[in-house]
């Protein structure tokens, strides 16, 4: 069970947000190294699932831009223990 649940601690996600639609290059994005899914939403929102780190992100950005994509926004997404975490110690402090 242990390995379940550093395979789940391991996913990570970002949303990138691109000019035009986000269809014309999510395939591209799937068959990057290190992505474990992506998906597209409405205006230019693409919500990638990786397993990997910083340098992952950057290399993902640098690759949409050499594609020809538009990048105007990336946005890393907090996991849900890490969210409730961080909401729990803000508490403390009010």
């Amino acid at each position: 069970s242990m390995e379940v649940f550093g395979t789940a601690a391991a996913r990570h996600r970002v949303k990138v947000r691109i000019l035009g639609e986000a269809a014309d290059v999510l395939d591209g994005v799937r068959q990057r190294p290190g992505v474990l899914s992506a998906t597209g939403g409405a205006g230019g929102v693409i919500l990638v699932e990786h397993a990997s780190d910083e340098p992952f992100v950057a290399d993902l950005v640098r690759w949409l831009v050499l594609a020809g994509a538009a990048v105007v926004g990336v946005e890393r997404e907090r996991a849900p223990l890490e969210r409730l975490f961080l909401d729990v110690t803000k508490g403390r402090d009010a």
